[in-house]
């Protein structure tokens, strides 16, 4: 028989172990209990993971989330955002779509979503009723850094809060301000971008190295796309 259960502080050590066994070997939430912490231990250290055990107690499948409102306890719309979403090999019964089954049912959200799933997984979610679509990426490079003319709009590094005009689905300044700029597990960077003196949208990114290149990806923004 399974159990499925909402995981407690207890279970820290189970997951994190799971995780490298049976997800990935020195994942960073295996390599890094600061980021563990941060992302999955923000209600009195209860870890935001639902588990399946078996009668013998051990962790045959687990289930973890991210909320907004961990970033900002004001945001009007939570939402919870899946993540690492496995079960042992080998074993059998469905654990994983009881899982979800079990989230559903127990978190108290506005909506339950997913970014950058494998394409074995969307039938599972279109089968749970999700509203499912494809991930567009956009690449441009950069062959000189004069600034271009007849802008319409003043762009500015960092993070500012005067002048804010901004509204936003499930995100706020704060929101931004604590899950990049407090984090510090990265560098972050930040550009607002005004129209008539207000700021109007925010954006992140992070400089990344690949093949000797320097890669400015933006991973966040909140406000006007």
């Amino acid at each position: 028989m399974i159990n499925f259960s909402h995981a407690c502080k207890n279970n820290i050590d189970e997951i994190i172990s799971f995780i490298n066994n049976n997800w990935k070997k020195d994942h960073i939430l295996v390599r890094n209990r600061k980021v563990f912490n941060f992302y999955y231990c923000n209600n009195q250290n209860k870890p935001q993971f639902f588990i399946a055990k078996e009668n013998n107690n051990k962790i045959v499948g687990i289930l973890g989330y991210i909320t907004n409102k961990q970033f900002d306890k004001n945001i009007r719309d939570n939402g919870a955002w899946l993540s690492i979403w496995c079960s042992k090999i080998g074993i059998s019964g469905g654990i994983g779509i009881m899982l979800l089954n079990k989230l559903e049912l127990s978190l108290d959200v506005d909506f339950i979503s997913c970014l950058g799933v494998g394409s074995d997984v969307l039938p599972i979610y279109k089968r749970f009723g999700y509203q499912a679509g494809k991930i567009s990426h956009f690449k441009k490079n950069i062959n000189s850094k004069k600034p271009r003319k007849n802008y319409h709009e003043l762009i500015e590094r960092g993070l500012s809060e005067n002048n804010l005009d901004i509204k936003a689905f499930g995100k706020s300044i704060e929101y931004i301000k604590k899950k990049y700029k407090r984090s510090r597990f990265y560098k972050y960077y930040f550009f607002s971008i005004k129209r008539d003196g207000k700021i109007k949208t925010i954006l992140v990114g992070r400089i990344l190295k690949y093949n000797n290149n320097n890669i400015f990806r933006i991973i966040d923004y909140i406000g006007d796309i």
